[in-house]
């Protein structure tokens, strides 16, 4: 390996271990202040009108990316950062697609094996501890992709998009839901902000429109 590529994947190792141990840090925060028993999911949300809180804009959000993404009952759905499985979940439960979720922090999976039994959903989802740039699934495996909140851990959208495109059928559907910066420098105060709220979500940065 040329010392390019060792230092390349010496960064990713290291941004791997930032984000694990984001979550492993964090679950209790997102369990008191974000998860419930309906929802399990750890995103923002998308509010519209009609819409009043939080819990039903995590619904709202998936009902409007699966929309997005057409996604039927005959698909098969990749969740690519799926966290606890919340999207994944509601997906094979709602639409009665297959859902496999993969994130890279362990316990997400194993809550994610939990709930989905309990909610009787094993024969429709699966999860896996997986880096989405890097799967290790076979190609044209899925005929969606999904990705919700979750590139933005990723140093390189380039590698993600390129695992996407090999990972998808043919007329297969990627759906992302993203946080985009409207400017690639602002003033030095609103900088330094950004910067800090970036880290402290465990993402290296946010892309603009156009870097993205």
């Amino acid at each position: 390996m040329s010392n390019i590529q060792d230092k390349g994947h010496m960064e990713n190792v290291g941004v791997r271990e930032r984000i694990v141990s984001y979550y492993d840090e964090t679950w209790l925060d997102y369990r008191v202040l974000w998860i419930n028993k309906r929802n399990r999911a750890l995103h923002f949300g998308y509010f519209e009108e009609g819409i009043n809180n939080h819990d039903e804009a995590l619904i709202n959000m998936n009902m409007v990316l699966s929309k997005k993404a057409n996604i039927l009952s005959s698909d098969r759905v990749l969740d690519a950062g799926c966290g606890q499985g919340g999207s994944s979940m509601w997906m094979a439960e709602h639409i009665g697609c297959h859902v496999v979720g993969i994130t890279l922090v362990p316990h997400q999976v194993l809550k994610a094996q939990e709930h989905s039994k309990s909610r009787k959903l094993e024969d429709r989802t699966e999860f896996y501890v997986k880096d989405y740039c890097n799967t290790g699934f076979s190609d044209a495996s899925f005929s969606v992709i999904w990705a919700c909140e979750s590139i933005c851990h990723s140093p390189s959208k380039e590698e993600f998009y390129r695992e996407a495109y090999r990972l998808l059928k043919p007329g297969g559907r990627l759906i992302v839901a993203e946080y985009i910066r409207n400017s690639r420098n602002f003033e030095p105060d609103k900088e330094k902000v950004l910067n800090q709220w970036c880290s402290g979500w465990s993402m290296p940065d946010l892309d603009t429109w156009a870097e993205h």
